[in-house]
């Protein structure tokens, strides 16, 4: 949580704001009801906050402000923004930022509480997993002079649930204290999980390169990063994507399979999503297997994709190449979860030994831990190829990770 002295007079802070326009799919013009502080305005479309700027998502003006793109009918747009009021008072007038509200997440409970017990009306921010709610639609202020607030469904378990909010408008203390709290003993935690307009939510804190597949965090993000989450970030002008294949406390695990290799660079504007198509993801990574039981290897276009911990894996083969074993194997991108006992596998669509077509159908399998997969042209034999000619197995095989 970090406690800071928000800027003060006859409106304060403004939050959950619903601004003057037309939502209709082609009017793009809105106002505020006050006049903002240029660079305070923050503009929400259906929970997600969007980027300010020229040709981005919108332009501030004069108590006004101008959408890239025309907001569609039934979408839910609100605003926050500072007034141009310029008196500042601290005390218990503070703005709670990032608290974790009191409350069991569990998928059953509902009402939460501010640490505070209290919060002013209209000034409460929920984000649920990084992901501004909307106000009246995802939650009610139950009780601003209780602290409570209610949703309108409850989190499940491992959803993580953070509040903003101003409580009270009194002022009292020094100007060295926000409080009782000394301004230099403000805590570093990262401030809000920030959603754009695609479905990317701002990583709190700095990422820092650590290998080619692993990146060192600030913090601990194992409460709400998970396996098959998606990550884009720069270490240039564009962004780089990938999905994440593991989560310590220190370290994430990264894979862009062959399309994107992170370099020994610092890393700026990373984002991850749980969503299962933000903006611009590729979806389908190429990847470089390890092929053996050839002299002359064979082409191939292997590409996968992530969904939840299951990795969907298609291996279409150009070129048969020279055999010289009776064993076939290739490499998977992501390890396979250790389950004990278990085994994944599929039947081929096209198999091919001594380069003549097999007319009955090999197998591709993968066992626990393991990258290796075994190719067999008679299921069940891995031993079981020409070691002459040339051999293939095209197959589209799904494992858990």
């Amino acid at each position: 949580m970090s406690v800071f002295a928000p800027q003060v007079g006859s409106t304060s802070i403004i939050r959950n704001e619903t601004p003057g326009g037309l939502v209709n799919g082609a009017n793009t013009a809105y106002t505020t009801a006050s006049t903002f502080a240029t660079g305070s305005l923050k503009v929400y479309l259906n929970g997600q906050r969007l980027a300010p700027g020229s040709g981005i998502d919108f332009v501030e003006g004069v108590q006004a402000f101008t959408m890239q793109y025309a907001p569609a009918t039934g979408d839910v747009l609100v605003v926050d923004y500072e007034t141009t009021n310029s008196a500042y008072i601290v005390g218990t007038n503070s703005q709670i930022v990032q608290e974790t509200p009191t409350g069991t997440v569990n998928g059953a409970t509902t009402l939460f509480t501010t640490l505070q017990a209290k919060y002013v009306a209209n000034s409460l921010e929920v984000f649920l997993n990084g992901v501004a709610q909307i106000k009246t639609t995802d939650y009610a202020e139950t009780s601003p002079g209780a602290g409570t607030f209610t949703f309108t469904t409850a989190p499940v378990t491992g959803d993580v649930v953070r509040v903003n909010y101003q409580f009270s408008t009194g002022s009292s203390g020094n100007s060295d204290t926000v409080d009782g709290v000394h301004a230099s003993a403000v805590g570093g935690t990262p401030a809000v999980l920030v959603a754009d307009d695609g479905g990317w939510v701002l990583f709190p804190g700095t990422l820092l390169f650590a290998s080619a597949t692993t990146i060192t965090t600030p913090v601990d993000y194992t409460s709400f990063i998970s396996v098959s989450d998606k990550l884009r970030l720069k270490q240039g002008a564009g962004y780089l994507y990938f999905y994440i294949t593991a989560v310590t406390a220190t370290t994430l695990t990264i894979t862009g399979g062959s399309d994107y290799t992170l370099a020994n660079a610092t890393i700026t504007s990373a984002y991850y999503s749980k969503q299962a198509s933000p903006v611009s993801f590729p979806q389908w990574f190429n990847y470089t297997p390890t092929i053996a039981g050839f002299s002359v290897a064979p082409t191939a276009i292997p590409r996968f994709n992530i969904n939840g911990r299951l990795v969907t894996l298609r291996h279409r083969q150009t070129g048969l190449g020279t055999s010289n074993a009776t064993t076939f194997t290739t490499t998977a991108p992501v390890t396979s979860a250790n389950i004990t006992g278990m085994i994944w596998g599929v039947t081929s669509d096209n198999t091919i030994d001594n380069s003549a077509q097999v007319t009955t159908p090999g197998t591709a399998t993968i066992g626990v831990a393991t990258t290796t997969i075994t190719l067999s042209k008679t299921a069940g034999t891995a031993a079981s190829w020409t070691a002459a000619g040339g051999k293939g197995l095209d197959f589209t095989l799904v494992y858990e990770i």
